[in-house]
């Protein structure tokens, strides 16, 4: 093979690498959506009851379905049958919003969203 060849396709095989590389982090959250003090750090008793009366108070549970709190939910995930999301992943999804969820940055504190993220761990999490 020529020179100019082998050069076209290496730089062909480093496009599709890069492509790859670009693509599979697409979706991963962003290191600045977790909260400073990490959702574990509040998981106590109180701020787990804080995040219950936030999940009724927010009206949660018009769209997600929820035994532990008697919510039968509608339009978003049912969090007794959906996939067990971890802590932090709860909490950046209460943050950014996601899957037409709107994000609760700009409504609650980030004390609150920890809270609701710890109580949402706990009740799915039995």
């Amino acid at each position: 093979m020529s020179s100019a060849v082998l050069a076209w396709v290496a730089r062909g095989a480093l496009a599709a690498a890069a492509t790859l590389v670009i693509a599979c982090g697409a979706g991963a959250p962003r290191p600045s959506s977790a909260p400073a003090s990490g959702p574990a750090a509040t998981a106590t008793p109180s701020s787990i009851a804080a995040g219950r009366r936030l999940f009724a108070s927010e009206h949660c549970g018009d769209c997600h379905a929820l035994a532990a709190v008697g919510a039968r939910g509608g339009s978003g995930p049912d969090f007794d049958t959906s996939e067990r999301l971890s802590q932090a992943q709860l909490r950046v999804a209460l943050a950014e919003g996601a899957n037409g969820m709107p994000s609760y940055a700009g409504r609650l504190a980030p004390r609150q969203l920890d809270a609701l993220a710890a109580f949402l761990f706990a009740a799915t999490h039995r």
